[in-house]
């Protein structure tokens, strides 16, 4: 299984803007899936069964559709463009809150999925 990497921002990088959550991690803008009617309907997902901060797995396939560098004051900055062309029904791994990767990542290796 890949590894799963935290994506949680640094609360110092003000650069960055970040979904801010009441509790919740921040996490950058951009790593945010809306799955609408039509998507719920071809993968065959009961929305009845998701509850909000609720942990799901996820494996997708995508198209790199843009690659750019930009330099700033002095700042590097790198962005790859993704459109994801296909993907697994998720399925539902905890109900409780996962605060980083590795937390997710132990709670998949103590359970089949």
């Amino acid at each position: 299984m890949a590894e799963i990497i935290s994506m949680k921002g640094k609360a110092s990088n003000t650069d960055t803007p970040v979904s801010v959550g009441e509790k919740g991690p921040h996490y950058p803008w951009g790593l945010k899936i809306n799955l609408n009617d039509e998507s719920l309907e071809k993968l065959g997902l009961d929305f009845s069964k998701f509850k909000s901060q609720s942990t799901v797995k996820l494996v997708c396939e995508a198209i790199v559709t843009g690659k750019s560098e930009n330099e700033y004051d002095g700042k590097v900055s790198r962005e790859l463009t993704l459109q994801i062309t296909g993907m697994s029904k998720p399925s539902v791994v905890s109900s409780d809150r996962m605060k980083t990767g590795a937390d997710l990542l132990k709670k998949m290796r103590g359970s089949e999925l």
